[in-house]
């Protein structure tokens, strides 16, 4: 895949390019590849761990292994660095659901529809 060579080159010049690991990690998770995916994720997260994108993707893979220690950890990153980000937040509630804490649910789905009143939530 072009995308994937290019940023393997890009990579090749600058080993220390968290940009480059987190659009490589998105190259890898369109084709299906969540474990390379992950690992650009962590070494983009690694190297900047103002990377919220990359904790959002990291969270989406955890989730999608029903890691949710995992995914409850980097979508509350996700949400620190990008409180407006209301996919995050819907996350961050459905997760909660999915371990039972009630409580943190209904307060990170109502954070999502401040964000975007009258959304459905993702349940």
């Amino acid at each position: 895949d072009l995308a994937i060579e290019n940023y393997l080159a890009a990579l090749r010049l600058d080993r220390d390019y968290p940009a480059a690991y987190l659009n490589l990690g998105c190259a890898y998770m369109d084709k299906g590849e969540a474990r390379n995916a992950a690992g650009c994720f962590l070494r983009a997260i690694r190297l900047d761990p103002r990377q919220a994108i990359a904790h959002y993707n990291l969270g989406l893979i955890y989730l999608s292994y029903q890691k949710y220690a995992g995914a409850k950890k980097e979508f509350s990153e996700t949400v620190k660095l990008l409180p407006q980000f209301y996919d995050a937040w819907n996350m961050l509630g459905f997760i909660y659901t999915k371990i039972g804490d009630a409580a943190s649910a209904r307060k990170a789905f109502a954070e999502s529809l401040k964000i975007m009143p009258g959304q459905k939530l993702e349940l």
